[in-house]
């Protein structure tokens, strides 16, 4: 009787829809639609009397659907008077009034299809019952041999108690030889060799210990190198401008081979590089104007892609800027100035050591000087400016010059690291580039 019915309801089904004429039937919407997945969260363990909050934001829908979230608290402890606080937002609460077991389920719908149940488990023990420690260990993961892996314990202790972490890799590749870098409750895997490796960590809060592992497969991928290089963004003309292109880098650490190109230049200039496959080559300045050249790298597989490029512009005598001077040297330095220096004064016996001496000439403009400082960057001398004072504005007027010291006191024989540095500009207080920048570095010792 009953396939009787069915066979009846099948006919008229397709009467109906033969009644429509000519007309394409509907397509079920839902024909396509991906079901969503529920994910509850990481299993916690708490005390008595917490509030345990849950989340459910990790949910997903693959058709980028907005989701609605249902939790049901399903098992509780005896005399459990626990309830969940907002069983249907994405973050729900509930007290834990009673030591034992709580499973919560997750169901999330996306307006049409409902998840299956993912369910989290919440342990409470007695306030003064010791807990153990809990990990939730980065999870296995593919990584490039050119990058190292990050992993954390994601270590948690509900008592609050200090703790104690080994880590270990347990299984590797024949003949690697990985480093494991411990940072305490996070650690750096360096890998050299494809394969799997598996890393163990073992956490103890000084009564419970608990461990876990992850494995992490590196493979082998070359990537093209990037291209980089400094420069002077000024110089003078008759200056050799040298470029230093050892700054490019390869993911992989391959060698890298040089190409270098001068793409323009002012009229009548000759310029050439000294050696166009050097990693720091030079040309010469002859005119005055717009020089741009470009840096192509090949760790022997593949180019850089695109190549670098970058300007120099040669100033003449008369060109509004600042000059700065060396001493004893005549010529004009090319800007930015930033350069690093070692200086071993232990063979003196001066309390106080010169390390610098420069002239600063305005030409064409008023030069503003600001944002003048001197760091010691591990704080066991205070280096300063004998000429120049330190958060002043200074204001060189067109024509004229001034001299300034980098002096440092006595490090009493240790090695330390010094900077000195400031901005100017030729339109004004406050109105400076990147590249209207002086950089003095050391690195220095001295009895």
């Amino acid at each position: 009787m009953k396939n009787i019915y069915l066979s009846f309801v099948s006919t008229l089904a397709i009467l109906v829809t033969g009644c429509n004429g000519g007309e394409t039937g509907s397509i079920d919407s839902t024909s396509n639609n991906r079901t969503p997945v529920a994910i509850a969260g990481i299993n916690q363990q708490v005390k008595v009397g917490d509030l345990v909050t849950l989340d459910g934001t990790k949910s997903v829908d693959r058709d980028n659907d907005a989701l609605s979230f249902r939790w049901t608290l399903v098992k509780k402890p005896e005399n459990s008077a626990a309830q969940l606080n907002a069983p249907n937002s994405t973050r729900p609460a509930f007290t834990a009034d009673q030591a034992g077991n709580y499973l919560i389920d997750l169901v999330v719908n996306d307006g049409q299809t409902d998840s299956r149940k993912n369910q989290v488990k919440v342990v409470a023990v007695s306030q003064n019952e010791n807990s153990a420690p809990t990990l939730s260990l980065t999870p296995g993961q593919r990584t490039n041999l050119r990058f190292p892996a990050y992993i954390n314990s994601g270590a948690n202790d509900i008592d609050n108690d200090e703790l104690f972490f080994s880590w270990e890799v347990t299984e590797k590749p024949e003949n690697s030889n990985p480093t494991l870098i411990d940072y305490g409750s996070r650690s750096q895997l360096n890998a050299d060799i494809e394969g799997n490796y598996t890393v163990k960590v073992t956490a103890s809060d000084g009564l419970e210990v608990i461990s876990s592992t992850s494995t992490f497969y590196f493979f082998y991928e070359n990537v093209a190198p990037l291209a980089y290089f400094e420069r002077p963004y000024y110089t003078f003309v008759g200056h050799q401008v040298q470029i230093d292109g050892s700054v490019s880098s390869d993911g992989n650490g391959e060698p890298l081979t040089y190409q270098w190109t001068l793409l323009s230049k002012p009229d009548s200039s000759q310029a050439v590089f000294n050696d166009p496959n050097a990693a720091m080559p030079y040309f010469v300045a002859d005119v005055a104007g717009t020089y741009q050249y470009s840096l192509m790298v090949n760790d022997g597989q593949l180019d850089s892609d695109p190549p670098y490029t970058g300007t120099t512009i040669a100033l003449t005598p008369s060109d509004p800027q600042l000059r700065i001077y060396e001493h004893p040297n005549s010529q004009p330095e090319n800007m930015p100035y930033k350069k690093t220096f070692t200086v071993d004064k232990r063979g003196s016996q001066d309390a106080l050591h010169v390390l610098g001496r420069y002239t600063l000439t305005a030409v064409g403009a008023d030069v503003s000087i600001q944002d003048i400082y001197a760091k010691d960057a591990n704080e066991i001398i205070k280096p300063y400016f004998v000429g120049l004072e330190e958060t002043k504005l200074v204001t060189l007027a067109r024509g004229q010059s001034l001299s300034f010291d980098l002096v440092a006191p006595s490090t009493n024989g240790q090695q330390t690291n010094l900077e000195f540095q400031f901005h100017w500009g030729i339109n004004g207080p406050g109105k400076f580039t990147t590249v209207e920048l002086f950089r003095s570095e050391y690195d220095f010792i001295s009895n």
